[in-house]
């Protein structure tokens, strides 16, 4: 169970690059996708729900900053995830090759 915490400020070129390659590129047992919007923009708010239908969007009106919007996403995992792991993904990051969200943490038995 692996929430992905994608956080993104405005840029779409950025975050569509994101997207795609994360999807295309990164497997795991993925349960939560949750976008955290600091643009502070509605109407950017509302092409990202319309743009990302499986992702969960999150944010406040006003932008928070970096430090502001990781503090809100945080928040958010305490209230409403069941993940036991978290991703950190930015809108700028690109996936150019195949990668395995893989659970090296757990002692055995």
């Amino acid at each position: 169970m692996i929430r992905v915490q994608l956080f993104t400020d405005g840029r779409r070129d950025c975050i569509e690059r994101t997207v795609e390659s994360f999807e295309a590129r990164v497997h795991g047992d993925v349960t939560e996708r949750v976008m955290h919007d600091d643009s502070g923009d509605r109407q950017h708010r509302l092409w990202l729900e319309a743009t990302f239908p499986g992702w969960r969007i999150i944010g406040g009106p006003e932008r928070a900053g970096f430090g502001g919007a990781i503090r809100r996403a945080w928040a958010d995992i305490e209230h409403a995830s069941r993940a036991w792991w978290v991703f950190h993904l930015e809108d700028d990051f690109v996936f150019e090759r195949d990668h395995g969200l893989a659970l090296v943490l757990e002692e055995p038995g």
